[in-house]
């Protein structure tokens, strides 16, 4: 015979069930939180991910995330981690009034209700993503005119290690350093690559420094994804950048392991075998007609949009 479970236990279970299907809403021991009262992950009149979107960033534009002004050379190998004393309280804000960060990027702060949904994306604006934050994620920010080899790099370290990632490109970083890693109230800037110091850092601060890093629920907005997240260890991440031992343990059969060629050959949780480059090389290629495809799909709704405007005119 079981023993029958606790109340404490019951409760905790019930309360576990009803955070993964209910609206999520921000209410302090004042009765209003430090959010400004706005509930966040569901659909409403403040913001519903989808109308008015164009006040951050308009998705017909192509500026965000174009390169004009060549590829960035090979730059200071450099890498410099900092923190903000104070983080700045996390409010919610409606549409249509318009958020404007002062820091480059922004690690705390403003931002909108509902979070973008992880993965990565043809861009994502900060007014998403510092939700994202606040929820323990890790964003991949790099500029348009970087390495694509480097790019490629970071990516494979950032899916490697969390399913809560953001991958977008943010053309306001310098170009002598044109990639960071960001959590909530600190980051990581980086004149070169350095996959030890980036996946470090994702140790150090993925999914501990936001204020709601037990929030794993996906978010609504999901304008130019272009590759969904895909789970790592779990789906709530319980190991950041699992190394092969732990690896093993955490993906057994159903548990969500990718297999998309992003992890590195120690990581395959499977031993190495002769025909294991070929298998590799085919899932990225897979991978890669994936974006390619998504990409596509992309372009075609914009070319419906305006169709329909030049129809409405």
């Amino acid at each position: 015979m079981t023993r029958a479970q606790s109340p404490s236990m019951t409760l905790v279970a019930v309360l576990s069930v009803l955070s993964a299907v209910l609206p999520l809403t921000h209410i302090g021991a004042n009765g209003h939180g430090n959010h400004g009262g706005v509930p966040m992950g569901h659909i409403n009149p403040c913001d519903d991910a989808k109308t008015m979107i164009a006040i951050d960033w308009d998705p017909d534009s192509f500026e965000e995330y174009t390169c004009d002004g060549g590829t960035i050379s090979q730059t200071v190998d450099r890498s410099q981690i900092t923190c903000e004393s104070k983080t700045q309280d996390p409010i919610h804000v409606c549409y249509p009034e318009e958020i404007n960060y002062t820091s480059i990027p922004p690690t705390s702060g403003r931002h909108r209700p509902n979070w973008a949904d992880y993965g990565e994306y043809r861009y994502v604006p900060p007014q998403r993503w510092l939700h994202n934050l606040e929820h323990g994620t890790i964003v991949m920010l790099y500029h348009p005119c970087a390495d694509p080899g480097q790019v490629e790099a970071l990516r494979r370290v950032v899916t490697g290690c969390l399913r809560r990632h953001i991958i977008t490109p943010y053309r306001l970083l310098p170009r002598d350093t044109p990639f960071a890693l960001v959590s909530w109230g600190c980051k990581l800037m980086m004149g070169q690559v350095d996959t030890a110091v980036a996946r470090q850092f994702i140790k150090d601060h993925g999914l501990k420094d936001g204020p709601e890093g037990q929030v794993s629920k996906a978010g609504l907005y999901t304008e130019s994804l272009i590759v969904p997240a895909k789970v790592v260890s779990d789906y709530s991440d319980s190991v950041v950048c699992p190394d092969s031992s732990s690896t093993l343990e955490s993906r057994q059969p159903g548990s969500g392991f990718r297999g998309d060629g992003d992890e590195s050959l120690s990581d395959l949780p499977f031993p190495r075998a002769r025909p294991l480059p070929i298998l590799v090389q085919s899932m990225r290629r897979r991978q890669q007609l994936d974006r390619e495809s998504a990409e596509l799909q992309r372009s075609f709704q914009r070319l419906e949009r305006v169709f329909r405007q030049l129809m409405d005119q």
